[in-house]
């Protein structure tokens, strides 16, 4: 999994204004955020990852993605705040944005 989670609208886009962006400009960083879903396979002799081409779980994840939360994270009180004990999700952008992970790691943003 990677994560695109900080992007610069400023330096994307010549003529850019932060308080009036056009419809397009959003669109396009929505666009840009999120993760990207991959799935690798171990070679045995050498340990060396390679992606899966064409695996039915590879994804991309953006800020207007839908989907569903199953196992242990439905529910959870970690998941999303504002949505306590709902199994659905929307969209995924900057994650951390200078904030401690809830395991402990640490982000600069």
């Amino acid at each position: 999994m990677a994560n695109h989670e900080y992007t610069s609208e400023e330096m994307m886009f010549a003529g850019y204004h932060p308080d009036n962006p056009i419809r397009e400009q959003v669109e396009i960083a929505w666009a840009a955020h999120g993760l990207t879903v991959v799935v690798l396979a171990e070679h045995r002799r050498s340990g060396k990852l390679t992606p899966v081409t064409g695996h039915r779980l590879n994804r991309r994840i953006t800020a207007t993605t839908t989907f569903e939360f199953t196992g242990p994270a439905a529910g959870s009180d970690l998941r999303d705040f504002r949505r306590p004990r709902r199994h659905d999700g929307a969209g995924h952008a900057e994650q951390l944005r200078g904030r401690h992970h809830p395991v402990g790691h640490g982000a600069v943003g």
